[in-house]
């Protein structure tokens, strides 16, 4: 059974302050008594509207498999105040999750846009991001936005995109208000590797230390984060380790280089750990 119901709420004097719709599937048939509906009426019309109650609640109707069933006569609410529902002007803001990405040369990164509609805001939500990185392209999943998303925004830089730290304005607008919504893209080379030094530790014992170095070429931020595959002695973020003392048994763990510019760009290494 697809089924759907509608209602209005007015005050006293049968001005209409709003009106509420749902609709539904049932797996199976019902009788009268053992189902309800639910109306769901905007509070924030009811704060705006400035009327109070008792408000009386009219043309109330449900509808299956196009029959009208159920029809209800009108009847009133309690005395309710409009000052009792909250008002929320009505608003929209554009975020994105995450709004900071990197990408290599000759890739494509993925945004995600996600709309908060507040309060009784019903308009459209037009967006645009015409300013890109040098030979990249943008491509909006859908530019005339209506509801909360999520929306895809895709980048995809050019083998030709020089590398560097970019700031990508995405602007959206409804009913002449305008608003910016700044994303950050960082550009690497597509050649960026790491290496780790020495790439032999031998074995090291309990309680000794082994100092790391990593190297990051074709990129001007060689920055590196040191992690371990798991925790078993420690690791500093100059890259100097640790091991564990006492080391109960044989073991191997992985030492780990990660660069800053590019978290997908790291190196492990293979440390074995003696009693």
């Amino acid at each position: 059974w697809n089924c759907s119901w509608e209602g209005t709420l007015s005050d006293s004097t049968g001005a209409q302050i709003e009106f509420a719709n749902w609709h539904t599937k049932y797996r199976a048939g019902f009788s009268s008594g053992d189902r309800a509906i639910i109306l769901d009426f905007n509070g924030n019309r009811i704060a705006r509207s400035g009327r109070n109650g008792p408000y009386i609640v009219s043309g109330v109707g449900l509808h299956c498999n196009d029959m009208a069933l159920f029809p209800k006569a009108p009847f009133s609410t309690q005395a309710f105040t409009a000052a009792e529902f909250t008002y929320v002007a009505a608003d929209f803001t554009l975020n994105a999750q995450p709004a900071v990405r990197v990408i290599s040369q000759g890739k494509t990164v993925w945004y995600r846009l996600d709309l908060t509609l507040l309060g009784a805001f019903e308009g459209i939500v037009n967006v645009s991001a015409t300013s890109l990185p040098p030979d990249a392209r943008g491509v909006l999943g859908i530019s005339s936005l209506r509801n909360s998303g999520p929306y895809p925004f895709k980048v995809t830089t050019a083998t030709t995109t020089p590398t560097g730290v970019y700031s990508i304005p995405v602007g959206y607008s409804s009913g002449g208000v305008a608003k910016t919504l700044n994303l950050t893209l960082t550009v690497t080379s597509a050649d960026v590797t790491i290496g780790i030094d020495p790439q032999d530790t031998g074995t090291l014992h309990a309680g000794q230390r082994q100092q790391f170095h990593a190297t990051v070429p074709n990129t001007s931020n060689n920055a590196v984060v040191w992690s371990l595959s798991s925790p078993i002695g420690t690791i500093d973020a100059t890259g100097l380790y640790i091991a564990p003392s006492p080391v109960p048994a044989p073991t191997k763990i992985f030492v780990r280089a990660t660069t800053v510019v590019d978290p997908t760009i790291y190196q492990d290494l293979l440390v074995t750990l003696m009693p």
